[in-house]
């Protein structure tokens, strides 16, 4: 079953309440230890492959998933030292950051996206 995770950050302060958060900023951060991190590492015929990561830091501009089974609010840290061996970890991962401005997906694209209130990655349209 999916606990409820919800993110508090330090600087700037926001806080999201689901069961798997999609994430990235423009600064690295440290996660707590309760708090796993997944990176996508293909996706084909609607379906996207992820793996886990034995690293609690994520580097900055970098899309990853958020999950922690104890549900609750959680605090990331910012300012995290990445290393080769965080940037090593994330060789493989598909997932990108969030863009600076909108963006209009193109019917060439393949993008997907968390569907709000659900635990699935759907396709995004065109538009």
């Amino acid at each position: 079953m999916w606990e409820v995770l919800t993110i508090l950050f330090i600087l700037p302060t926001t806080t999201r309440s689901i069961a798997l958060n999609s994430f990235s900023y423009p600064s690295s951060v440290v996660v707590p230890d309760d708090v796993n991190i997944f990176i996508a590492t293909s996706t084909a015929n609607n379906v996207s492959t992820v793996q886990w990561l034995d690293t609690k830091v994520i580097p900055a501009n970098t899309g990853v998933l958020l999950y922690s089974n104890g549900g609750g609010t959680k605090t990331l840290s910012l300012g995290a030292w990445v290393d080769s061996e965080v940037t090593t970890a994330y060789t493989l991962n598909t997932l990108l950051p969030t863009a600076d401005s909108p963006y209009i997906v193109q019917a060439a694209d393949n993008i997907y996206a968390l569907r709000n209130g659900q635990t699935a990655f759907a396709r995004v349209e065109a538009g």
